[in-house]
């Protein structure tokens, strides 16, 4: 179990909170996010593999 824990952090992560908040505290704090969420990903896609890294390391 440990393994996995290593392996997925992020996974591992959302679990934790999930089940420190609820699971419905969790979907709407995804629904709040998920419109920009999507907008970032396509940007993010459409971008030569070197401006992806510039582009997320521009946003924080």
């Amino acid at each position: 179990m440990g393994r996995y824990y290593a392996e997925f952090p992020l996974a591992s992560f959302g679990a934790f909170l999930s089940a420190h908040f609820g699971v419905d505290t969790m979907r709407k704090a995804f629904e709040l996010v998920e419109v920009k969420a999507r907008e970032e990903f396509s940007r993010i896609q459409n971008t030569k593999p070197g401006m992806q890294y510039l582009i997320v390391l521009r946003k924080n």
